[in-house]
């Protein structure tokens, strides 16, 4: 019984040696009849010309390569996708390549020619890098000039500007400094330009004040170019105002403009103003004579 119980162990065994051997035969017989062939032939982009001693490699298992002898190639490849590269040298470097995909799903022959296009080295793509880079911090140099111009422009126009803002100030100043109206201020400019450009040396006359004073007495009212001002008896006299009153009080209500300056402690424009003020107000009056002004003190009527 041992004996027969062996015999059947040795049987089973070799049965699935058999069996095994069988599988892995007819494996290798299918395998062996789906191999394809792949060839092609790699040209020159521009002439169309086969490349001499081209380089194809394929990403098979293992991978293949081969030289190209006259720029023909041929593979034998299984059922699959394949990636085949092709490269050309020229002193050692690169100067054509290609890349291609083939599937093979069948047993047979496959063409693929390759046209290899020229490849630009790393020197070439780190020049045109460079050139990128310095086109670009040229532009960021210039727009930092244009913003600095037009900030220049923009700080000179607001220089130009400052001194005309400052005009009204001083209009401002005058005006609280004698305490009279804008329109008085304007009227009484104009006239001290005039005085001012009236003004000569004194000239060596026989004649005295009180002669001249005499001499525009004289002169009819109907002969003065001048219109009557409006008369503000009831306003109140300042104070400074009020000492040219009592000055040509103390004169007998009559003196030149000129004499007047003298006996004040003001500036010749400042007794213009003042002069100007009172004529307004009615309190004197002032008429030409020659190249100055005789005043005479209004009586106010009770």
């Amino acid at each position: 019984m041992t004996d027969i119980k062996t015999r059947l162990y040795d049987m089973r065994v070799l049965s699935c040696i058999v069996c095994i051997a069988m599988i892995l035969l007819l494996s290798g017989v299918t395998a062996a009849s789906s191999i394809a062939t792949v060839h092609g032939v790699a040209y020159e982009w521009s002439t169309f010309e086969p490349l001499d001693n081209a380089i194809i490699e394929v990403n098979s298992t293992p991978s293949q390569s081969m030289v190209a002898k006259y720029g023909v190639y041929s593979f034998e490849l299984p059922n699959g996708s394949y990636h085949i590269t092709a490269s050309y040298y020229e002193d050692d470097q690169l100067t054509y390549s290609a890349e291609d995909t083939i599937v093979v799903s069948d047993e047979g022959s496959y063409v693929l020619d390759l046209l290899l296009l020229p490849s630009y080295s790393s020197t070439g793509e780190e020049t045109v890098s460079s050139a990128e880079t310095t086109l670009r911090n040229n532009s960021i140099l210039i727009g930092a000039i244009f913003v600095v111009v037009i900030l220049m422009f923009i700080l000179v126009v607001q220089i130009k500007r400052k001194p005309q803002k400052s005009l009204p100030s001083k209009k401002v100043k005058i005006e609280e400094f004698l305490h009279v109206s804008p329109v008085l201020i304007e009227t009484a400019t104009d006239k001290s330009v005039e005085e001012e450009q009236e003004v000569v040396p004194e000239e060596d006359t026989s004649t005295t004040a009180s002669e001249t004073i005499d001499e525009v007495v004289n002169i009819p009212l109907a002969e003065s170019k001048k219109e009557p001002f409006p008369i503000h008896s009831d306003e109140p006299v300042p104070a400074d105002l009020q000492e040219i009153l009592d000055i040509l009080k103390s004169q007998g209500g009559r003196m030149t403009q000129k004499d007047m300056r003298k006996r004040l402690k003001y500036s010749e424009g400042k007794v213009s103003l003042m002069l100007l003020d009172l004529e307004k107000r009615g309190k004197i009056q002032k008429f030409k004579k020659g190249r100055g002004n005789v005043l005479f003190l209004v009586e106010s009527e009770e």
